[in-house]
Parts: structure tokens; C-alpha cells; sequence
């Protein structure tokens, strides 16, 4: 087999290092190769030089690119083009389709129109999976869609246990790929409790076209627990020694999943934006559109929050539903050279056990596990939710996963048939005094839901707190749970009541457009 491929080197090496292990394997099997790179190539030798292959870099110009493209393909007689470049799309591939006669393997994400005959897209996204190249690829084009033909290379295969937790000490790894601002690290780490220092060591990653080397340098170098590696060829062994990964989501979204490291990512380009559901099903829970030089500092501060739950953290690893098992390059090698390639069998992790509690009407109850955290955000933000709550702004989702394990709050989740339907929540002040409140997760609930669900409530914290008192406040203008509270015995609180005085304790941003009410826990 003779195979050409067309790869983008350009904005990065994202596209380089996922075609890379398909190349290798190809090669391996006798295949002949030739590189095509932009016109930065050569200076990224070191990360293909296991490839025997001849290299071409090009300008940034597509009519030289299709020339040069149909040019390599008819020097080496090349029976396949492999393309993984956002920049060529469509009208690249049909202009190759017309001058020569071969068959074009496309690598991508961001479920764009082609002319090929192989379309390899790893982008989980739930029931849609299949559904994101409908009507925009020939008919004869065969389609490899799903994590499982994650392009990783063989040390992500046959994975034991690994990153053993010593509660004792820490090591983060933190990476952007190949790009990105070192200077984010510098806040991150910078903004450690210095309390904190002795217990965790940091491993990070400087890729060849990162800026602000020089600043990052210039901080590690008065740092003890600070380890720059620079320009590595594989992360694999840095992942398996990290007890927590925080960087960009690229391929590493397979790599961590394939090696269960528990993850903070967010992202640094358009084709890294994920939804956070979707990335649930690979067993990954903490991602953030962007990360700002504050979003860092933030995450710096609260690190030692996020490591003494880390047991947690690398609890949700292993509730993926969708298995990544380093096996995607062997699966696309074998269907390229017609070959077969004989699937694995592969034990599937159960969730949290949560005990229901069945109420009337096909709901029951149970108590929030760390698996809800994305949807508990999600519910809060609706704005028919968050506009009649004494904090009205969008909670940020870091700020949220920060609060998540520093909260004490006793929440649950009313579903109906396994689906959220609202979330319930209460906590104890002083010891004597009960607040909380509810949210729904989507529709607007009736009447009889949401009575349900609060009698629940106040027959539970009857048992646990019988003399407790509750207080709450509403907005005025929600009419619906005035009713509700109104039905279920909660009356005015007296202004000059002690109870009034800690409820504006409780609700510090409640304000004129509230009713404060109160409930004797023995009277419901």
C-alpha cells in the first residue's frame, strides 16, 4: 500500500500527533509514506521521526496545496490520501478526486461536508453520534464514529492500575498541547496556599509553539516543586504519574480516559468545546469552556480542596458508559487492509448504587452523588429557576465544582422513571433553624409535583430535627411557591422576631421584593 497524508502543522500539533499513530501502524504493516506538513514541519521532526517516510512542507496557499497534494499522490502512486487539516475541506477533496485516482481517509471533528471514502470522527455526542455527517458525505463513504477509533498510541493499550493515590503527596500535570500561555501556569501554581507547597509537585508540559516560555522559566526556577518538560514525544508516562490532570482537551480527552486520570479541562480552541454530558460518558466530569488568568488563580487557590476529595474525583473515572481503549488506530489499519479485527470484550462499570425512596404518582427520591454535579448546575441556571432566587446571576460552572465539595447542604433528586425531575435541598443553621429550597431540571413543575416533593421534605427534617424552626424567604412575584408555602403552614416572620434577624443571616441578599416566612417544624 502506498499512502499519502496531508496534515495540519500550522495552529499546532494536535493534528500531527492523532494521525501520527495510524501512520505508524500503517507503516508497520508494510505500508510506503509520504508526509505532507505546512510549511512549519520541519522544525516538528522530532515528533514523527519514527515515521521512514519522505516529508514535504508546503505554504499556506490551497491551489499550491491541491498541486502539491496531486503531485505526491501520483509520484508515489499513492493508492490512499489521508487528510487531517481544518483548513482543506471539500473542495480540497474534490479536486483531488479529479485529477487523481485514488481514495481519501478524512480525519475529523467538527462534522463538516467531505468527498471521501473513509470519514474517521472519535467526538462522542450521545444518540447523535451517528447523525453528525448525515447528508453530507457520499453515499459510499464509510463512516468510523465513537471514542473507539480514538487515534492513541500502544501506550494507552492493556492498562493496569495506575497514579496510586499517596495521600501524603501530589503530583498535577499540566498541559495546553503543543501551543498555549505558559502564563497560566505561573498563576495556577503561583496562587497555591503556600501551606499547600510541600505536598504537591507540579509536571508541566511546554509544547513547541507555546508563548511565554521564558516568564513560565523564570518562575520555576525559584520553585522547588515545579518540573518543566519540554517538547515530549508522548505523555503517557506523565499521565500515569499524575495524580490529577488540568489542562486544554484535545486527544487528551481519549488519553485520560483510556488511563483513568481524573481531569480539570477546558478549552483553547473552537473543535476542543464539548458538551458536558457528552463528555460524562467517557467518565469526565470537570471542563470549562475557557480558563482566564483569574479562572487560574481561582483554581490555584482551591486545589487542595479538589486533592483532598480526590478519591472522588477518581470515583467518576470509572463511571464511563463508553469504553477508550488505545485499540482505534488497529481497528482503522485492519479495515483499510481489509482485514479483520477481532473486538474485546470489556467489563462494564456500574454507577452509584443510590437508594430510591418511591413517592406517589411513579416518582421517587434519592440523594445528589457526585454524578449529578454538571446537571445540579445545569437545573440552577435555568432561568426560570435562577431569576427567582436571591442570587439571580449564572453560577460559573469552576465556581461550582469548587462549592461542590465544600458544601454541606443536604441535596436530593426528585425523578420520575430515572429522569431528574427537580432537585430538593436543605441544611441546618445553629443548630435550630432549617432553610433550603428546590429548582426544577427543566419544564415547569405542577402544583401537585412540587407538593409531593416538599411534604417529602418536611417529613424527612420532622425526624431528623423535630424541633428545628424553618425559615425561607420567596420572591413576591412567585406566586406559585407563595401558594405552595402558603398551603403546607408557613406564615409571615415577625420583623422583630429573632427568627427575622437570622434569616437575613441565612439570606444576606434577600431584599424588599422577598416575603421571609417561617414554619414551626412540629406544626406540619
Amino acid at each position: 500500500m502506498n499512502l499519502v497524508a496531508r496534515v495540519s502543522t500550522q495552529l499546532g500539533i494536535g493534528h500531527l500527533m492523532r494521525s501520527k499513530w495510524l501512520l505508524i501502524e500503517l507503516y508497520q504493516q508494510g505500508a510506503n509514506l509520504t508526509l505532507i506538513l505546512d510549511k512549519n514541519g520541519k522544525e516538528l521532526s522530532k515528533f514523527y521521526s519514527e515515521l521512514k517516510c519522505n516529508v514535504i512542507c508546503i505554504q499556506d496557499d490551497v491551489e499550491s496545496d491541491e498541486q502539491h497534494t496531486i503531485e505526491a499522490i501520483q509520484d508515489a502512486e499513492a493508492d490512499f490520501l489521508l487528510v487531517d487539516h481544518y483548513e482543506l475541506g471539500i473542495d480540497y477533496e474534490r479536486a483531488i478526486r479529479q485529477a487523481v485516482n485514488c481514495q481519501i481517509i478524512v480525519l475529523d471533528d467538527l462534522a463538516r461536508e467531505h468527498d471521501c471514502d473513509y470519514l474517521i470522527d472519535a467526538k462522542w455526542e450521545t444518540v447523535n453520534t451517528n447523525l453528525r455527517y448525515r447528508g453530507k458525505l457520499p453515499a459510499k463513504c464509510q463512516q468510523f464514529l465513537g471514542p473507539k477509533y480514538a487515534f492513541l498510541s500502544e501506550q494507552y493499550t492493556n492498562i493496569s492500575e495506575i497514579n496510586i493515590v499517596n495521600y501524603q503527596k501530589f503530583t498535577i500535570m499540566c498541559s495546553l498541547g503543543g501551543s498555549g500561555d505558559m502564563a497560566i501556569w505561573v498563576a495556577l501554581i503561583q496562587a497555591l496556599p503556600e501551606y499547600y507547597n510541600e505536598r504537591v509537585d507540579f509536571t508541566v508540559i511546554i509544547g513547541p509553539q507555546a508563548k511565554n516560555i521564558g516568564t513560565l522559566k523564570e518562575f520555576a526556577a525559584k520553585k522547588t516543586n515545579v518540573k518543566l518538560i519540554e517538547q515530549p514525544k508522548s505523555l503517557a508516562l506523565f499521565y500515569k504519574l499524575a495524580n490529577l490532570f488540568i489542562g486544554a482537551l484535545g486527544t487528551s480527552l481519549y488519553e485520560l480516559a483510556a488511563l483513568k486520570v481524573p481531569a480539570f479541562t477546558f478549552s483553547i480552541a473552537y473543535n476542543q468545546r464539548n458538551d458536558i454530558l457528552c463528555l460524562e460518558a467517557l467518565g469526565h466530569y470537570f471542563h470549562l469552556e475557557q480558563l482566564t488568568i483569574q479562572d487560574a488563580a481561582q483554581l490555584g487557590e482551591n486545589l487542595p480542596v479538589l486533592l483532598q476529595n480526590i478519591h472522588r474525583l477518581r470515583r467518576l473515572r470509572t463511571y464511563a458508559d463508553i469504553k477508550v481503549d488505545g485499540l482505534g488506530v488497529k481497528r482503522i489499519a485492519a479495515k483499510i487492509n481489509q482485514r479483520i479485527f477481532s473486538e474485546h470484550l470489556y467489563e462494564v462499570h456500574a454507577h452509584d448504587d443510590n437508594h430510591s425512596e418511591h413517592l406517589s404518582g411513579g416518582f421517587s427520591i434519592r440523594k445528589v452523588v457526585d454524578s449529578d454535579i454538571n446537571r445540579y448546575l445545569m437545573a440552577r441556571n435555568l432561568p426560570n429557576n435562577a431569576n427567582r432566587m436571591t442570587i439571580s446571576e449564572e453560577i460559573p460552572r469552576l465556581g461550582h465544582y469548587i462549592w461542590w465539595f465544600k458544601n454541606q447542604r443536604h441535596s436530593y433528586v426528585v425523578e420520575k422513571e430515572g429522569r431528574p425531575t427537580l432537585f430538593i435541598w436543605h441544611d441546618i443553621y445553629q443548630s435550630k433553624y432549617l432553610y433550603g429550597g428546590w429548582f426544577t431540571c427543566g419544564d415547569e413543575v405542577t402544583l401537585p409535583q412540587a407538593m409531593l416533593a416538599l411534604q417529602w421534605q418536611l417529613q424527612y427534617c420532622k425526624k431528623k430535627h423535630p424541633d428545628a424552626v424553618w425559615l425561607a424567604v420567596i420572591h413576591k412575584e412567585n406566586k406559585f411557591v407563595n401558594l405552595l408555602n402558603q398551603y403546607m403552614g408557613f406564615t409571615t416572620t415577625d420583623m422583630n422576631s429573632e427568627a427575622y434577624q437570622k434569616t437575613q443571616a441565612i439570606f444576606p441578599y434577600a431584599d424588599e421584593q422577598f416575603n421571609f416566612v417561617m414554619l414551626e417544624n412540629n406544626e406540619y
